[in-house]
């Protein structure tokens, strides 16, 4: 395994990865379960943050959310995260949040749930 690149994900096969690895993941029995891509999109699109974790330029996991509430009230909300299970139990999904961390610090939001 080599060095594991955390970075900002909006390209449509990388958001069909996502679903993959959802499915996978969370051991969905079928896609019907799984977070359709046009969703995906309209959530990069309007403010979300989905992160994927990159081995080699293959996506082994991903994390997603989006901001919620104005002014005082704003937080991110921390939907789901994900890593393919050849890959669990090595701090990934922890570099993930991290990077989420760092990303929603940016917005200037100080809040996650």
């Amino acid at each position: 395994m080599e060095e594991i690149v955390i970075k900002k994900i909006k390209d449509i096969t990388d958001l069909e990865n996502v679903v993959e690895i959802e499915k996978s993941a969370w051991v969905m029995p079928d896609y019907r379960e799984t977070t359709p891509v046009h969703i995906l999109k309209a959530i990069v699109e309007n403010g979300g943050i989905i992160l994927g974790a990159f081995d080699n330029n293959k996506m082994i996991g991903f994390n997603m959310g989006w901001a919620v509430g104005c002014n005082e009230n704003r937080y991110f909300y921390s939907h789901i995260i994900g890593v393919l299970n050849e890959h669990k139990y090595k701090n990934i999904g922890y570099k993930l949040k991290i990077k989420q961390r760092e990303e929603v610090l940016n917005f200037g939001i100080n809040l996650i749930k």
